[in-house]
């Protein structure tokens, strides 16, 4: 248990450093984030070696107690791909399914995450929320749709994001597409500097999100993340403003009559209610 918790907070720690660096570098203070990006790699470096622990003390097999063991650690697998599904949404930073976050932690970090585990596992995610014995710092959490705040299927968060980031209205899927995009592009220009020999495949998925914004790969046999950012930024400040303006007003709503519960977990559909010929 101690080496399960030492990965995810390892991992969660890395991945909000590399948050902070991002907003530096948008900022324009490249070498503060670039700084702060090589303590987050260096987070990262002491998980992977503490995984290795983790498998390394694992029993032989044939041992007596085999069995418990294997669930043990079938346990442990599950806790650190939950680790890398949080580090994954924190550096995309916005709502997207489980087939983006499974893309995203293969590219990034190596790790392959089965999407279709991920709804099974935010049901797991309520049920220990519910728990008065939970302690966790971070839950994932469904997007909400902004008329009844219902939870949208398909979408995953972070508990600790804003309500406002959760939501999602008319113009939010298209900003939140363009948002992780900017998020991934950034990653591919650190990456690039610091780790070079595994940046192909982040390359990969920056040119996928991107081939729907305009002048982003003004070239299609290169790809330049300053150029995707830059393209980015300039399609965010058309639809920016309106889709911040509704996200506010919509979290404003539903403060002013949700629980806390509602608030990250969303509201109950409505009942259908029949009544019957001789009612």
């Amino acid at each position: 248990m101690a080496i399960q918790k030492r990965i995810a907070k390892l991992l969660s720690q890395a991945a909000d450093i590399s948050q902070q660096a991002a907003s530096l570098s948008a900022a324009g203070q490249i070498k503060e984030a670039l700084n702060l990006e090589q303590k987050a790699e260096a987070l990262r470096k002491q998980a992977r070696r503490a995984a290795e622990e983790l498998a390394q003390a694992a029993p032989p097999p044939g041992a007596k107690e085999a069995p418990k063991a294997e669930s043990r650690l079938a346990g442990e697998r599950e806790l650190s791909a939950r680790a890398v599904i949080v580090a994954a949404l924190s550096e995309i930073s916005v709502p997207v399914s489980p087939r983006a976050i499974s893309d995203y932690a293969r590219a990034r970090f190596g790790t392959e995450i089965d999407h279709r585990s991920l709804p099974s596992l935010r049901r797991d995610e309520w049920r220990t929320w519910s728990s008065p014995r939970s302690n966790r710092v971070v839950y994932l959490v469904p997007a909400l749709e902004g008329q009844r705040f219902l939870p949208v299927r398909g979408k995953l968060t972070l508990s600790d994001w804003p309500l406002e980031r959760r939501l999602i209205g008319p113009w939010s899927e298209r900003v939140d597409h363009l948002i992780a995009t900017l998020q991934i592009a950034r990653q591919l220009a650190w990456v690039e500097r610091s780790q070079p020999s595994v940046s192909e495949s982040l390359r990969d998925l920056v040119a996928v999100y991107a081939a729907t914004v305009s002048g982003a790969i003004p070239d299609p046999r290169t790809l330049d993340p300053k150029k995707v950012e830059e393209a980015v930024q300039a399609e965010l400040g058309v639809i920016g403003p309106r889709d911040q303006e509704w996200r506010a007003e919509t979290a404003r709503r539903a403060r002013s009559f949700l629980n806390e519960e509602q608030l990250l977990w969303g509201a109950e559909p409505p009942q259908i209610i029949r009544r019957t010929a001789s009612a």
